[in-house]
């Protein structure tokens, strides 16, 4: 829908009623620039929403769901890291409240919906700057996750710059620090590096089974 005065109060009424406000920058029709909602119906055959003004603009896109085939598991999503001058740590199931490290008391907080249940890898302390490599088994979807700020590393500018998309991951913590999150499948191959730009990265990798379309 319609930006401004030709909104109609569309925002509103799906704000209201559950819908998710998409990320959808410079989307625009015309000289209008156009906000985005969405929300999955596993059930039904029709939905409505009250307009409460005159002129709106705004138009709906239906897709099919996307699905998992299979559960994610360590075989099938990433099977570990190398480099960065530490060792890694073997890979654990990501859930609520598991440690960063297993030495250390940090835990993640308010973890997306998207990395439950995924297989997450983490090195030990204290990584340096150099080349990060994830081994993975395709096709698979990688999540990478950083610490924003002076444990950043160069991370986010690194994956940025690689194709990577960034995450909402709001309120995502560990410890007492604010994670990015960022994500890219892999439909083939069986490794991915990058550049890590600087010392004591605060960051690891969690892998999943990609979403496909029924």
């Amino acid at each position: 829908a319609a930006q401004g005065q030709f909104n109609a109060g569309i925002d509103d009424a799906l704000g209201a009623d559950g819908w998710t406000a998409e990320p959808a920058e410079n989307l625009c029709g015309g000289a209008i620039s156009l906000n985005l909602w969405s929300k999955q119906f596993d059930t039904g055959s029709s939905y409505s929403i009250e307009v409460v003004g005159d002129t709106m603009v705004g138009g709906v896109i239906g897709t099919t769901p996307c699905v998992q085939l299979t559960p994610p598991t360590r075989s099938e999503a990433v099977g570990g890291c190398a480099g960065l001058g530490v060792d890694w740590h073997p890979g654990r199931t990501m859930a609520e409240g598991i440690l960063l490290y297993p030495d250390k008391d940090y835990t993640f907080e308010n973890v997306p919906q998207v990395l439950l249940g995924g297989t997450y890898i983490g090195s030990h302390c204290w990584p340096k700057a150099g080349t990060w490599t994830i081994e993975y088994q395709a096709p698979a979807k990688l999540y990478v996750w950083a610490a924003q700020g002076q444990f950043n590393a160069g991370v986010d500018d690194a994956l940025s710059a690689d194709g990577w998309t960034a995450e909402d991951a709001a309120n995502f913590g560990g410890g007492a620090l604010s994670l990015n999150l960022w994500s890219r499948e892999f439909p083939t191959g069986s490794s991915y590096s990058f550049e890590v730009a600087g010392n004591s990265v605060v960051g690891g990798v969690v892998g999943t089974a990609p979403c496909v379309q029924l």
